[in-house]
């Protein structure tokens, strides 16, 4: 890969969590989710939900959870299904998501 965002396989998805102990979100899980060029962010505990459009704003300077309501509601899904899938492999299913 030459480092272009754009070059990304459009079927790879990418999920990262962190439990956060520090300013500014103490306390709460930070979830996010990657397809393709686009990033959603989630963080329940602060009722906080974020969404990029990395080939355009690779800064994460745009939130575009208003005007991609669509594209957001699919990330959450795929989010979602990634979490019960985890949570089945390691015998965690039933937690809250």
């Amino acid at each position: 890969m030459d480092g272009d965002p754009a070059a990304l396989d459009e079927n790879r998805i990418a999920y990262a969590e962190t439990h956060c102990t520090e300013r500014p979100y103490p306390g709460g899980i930070m979830r996010c989710v990657r397809v393709d060029n686009w990033k959603y962010i989630n963080r329940k505990s602060h009722d906080l939900e974020e969404l990029f459009q990395l080939t355009l704003d690779p800064e994460e300077n745009q939130h575009l959870i208003a005007s991609e309501g669509e594209r957001a509601d699919h990330l959450r899904v795929v989010m979602q299904e990634l979490i019960l899938h985890f949570q089945a492999f390691t015998g965690e299913a039933g937690k809250e998501i």
